[in-house]
């Protein structure tokens, strides 16, 4: 198996926590329908009649890989947005990341205030990686 791509970018400023993570996933036949279903409406629109959606090609297409970016922000007194969906999207990642903000307070030997943003930013990770094994589960029953 390829080994998929991962980045992230940690930058602590003065009150808050800013986390870019780039990863790759591939595209679901339910996102390639939905592009679809997209270019159908906005090239009927342009065209002023119905296209037939077989004329219609997408890219990238069901199976192919396509790197995506999410940002967040965490504050102290701020719960982290529970909805990242990249831990649908591509479940590698959440773990990756908490691992380089463990790195990250480590090797700037962070302590007071500093330390326990990246501390509240890994359990609000380790909390959204929770909640998703636990509908993962409940759809399995």
């Amino acid at each position: 198996m390829k080994a998929k791509k991962y980045a992230s970018t940690i930058k602590l400023k003065k009150s808050s926590l800013d986390v870019e993570v780039s990863y790759e996933c591939r595209v679901t036949q339910e996102e390639e329908e939905r592009m679809r279903d997209y270019y159908q409406w906005r090239f009927s629109q342009r065209a002023g009649r119905q296209v037939p959606r077989e004329e219609i090609k997408v890219k990238p297409a069901k199976g192919d890989s396509h790197e995506l970016i999410t940002f967040f922000r965490v504050k102290l007194r701020r719960p982290l947005y529970t909805a990242l969906f990249v831990q649908e999207k591509a479940p590698y990642v959440l773990p990756l990341l908490i691992e380089d903000l463990k790195k990250y307070r480590e090797e700037h030997n962070l302590h007071g205030y500093k330390a326990r943003l990246i501390q509240h930013a890994i359990k609000g990770l380790a909390k959204i990686i929770a909640s998703y094994y636990s509908k993962v589960e409940q759809r399995m029953s």
